[in-house]
């Protein structure tokens, strides 16, 4: 009888250090792809995926697999891991990144494109509320925002802030963006939840060469990239704008930022004749009296 439950108890325990060793090495498993995708290590990715390795294995950091590789530069196995059946959306559990919005901060235009074909999610949030577009936009990335706009970006989208992708790209200086957002629709009037506007942010953020007051150099001829017809639409939306915001824009700028209004004063008369670029048209009248 005794000899019987000692055997019943090693059986079972012999069934449970079998059942250890599977998931430890299952963990390990994927582990090693984890590894194998932030090194861009295609064969081994696909040796592990065929293996058995978890596709949506997520690392110590709550990155799914595919988000990790959205931060590479590696669209075959950014492919490779979606056709094993890890999921497009899958968010980090750290900031609810999720892969898009990953690409979309590093500038990895075409995983964007593989993502969206994938059906990514375009205005997918992160936890402070931010998408791929505001992502990409504060980055610089203008090939990525224009990608994104094409494929249903929401171009006046806001955060937990109020913050809006042209908001986010005027801050930081980011010229190509904040055309590109303009070109699409961004509304220049918005406000975040201070009250603070795209040209507001542009100026606290020390931006000459997106507000344009470094009036020695002539404004650049855009004759060739706008038609007459939409400069005639613009021009009565420019100045009706300005001339709403420019008060408010010089109330809410840091003091020791105002030097920026104030450096340069141009006595010559603007005019959409000779610049005509919407980006310049707006942000130099808000730094100057007209």
């Amino acid at each position: 009888m005794r000899r019987r439950a000692t055997s019943r108890l090693l059986y079972v325990l012999s069934v449970l250090l079998v059942g250890f060793s599977l998931v430890a090495y299952a963990q390990s498993r994927e582990d090693r792809l984890l590894q194998a995708v932030a090194n861009n290590d295609m064969d081994t990715v696909r040796r592990l995926l065929e293996g058995g390795a978890n596709p949506n294995a997520v690392d110590q950091r709550g990155y799914p697999a595919l988000l990790v590789a959205s931060l590479t530069e590696s669209p075959e196995i950014v492919t490779t891991l979606i056709n094993k059946g890890a999921a497009v959306d899958g968010a980090s559990r750290d900031n609810g990144f999720t892969p898009l919005i990953a690409a979309a901060v590093k500038g990895n235009t075409g995983i964007v494109r593989i993502l969206i074909a994938k059906g990514a999610a375009i205005n997918a949030r992160d936890d402070m509320g931010g998408t791929a577009l505001m992502a990409a936009a504060f980055e610089g990335h203008a090939d990525v925002v224009a990608v994104l706009l094409e494929n249903g970006g929401n171009v006046n989208a806001t955060n937990k802030r109020g913050l809006t992708a042209l908001m986010l790209a005027a801050s930081r200086c980011r010229i190509e963006a904040t055309r590109t957002l303009w070109n699409a629709g961004a509304n220049f009037e918005a406000t975040d939840d201070t009250g603070k506007t795209a040209l507001t942010y542009a100026t606290n953020g020390k931006c000459p060469s997106l507000l344009r007051v470094a009036t020695a150099q002539p404004c650049k001829d855009m004759s060739s990239l706008y038609s007459r017809q939409e400069l005639a639409r613009w021009e009565p939306i420019f100045r009706k704008q300005v001339l709403e915001a420019k008060s408010e824009i010089e109330r809410q700028v840091i003091p020791e930022n105002r030097d920026l209004l104030t450096q340069a004063k141009i006595h010559t008369p603007l005019s959409l004749e000779t610049c005509n670029d919407p980006l310049y048209f707006v942000s130099f009248s808000a730094a100057h009296e007209i």
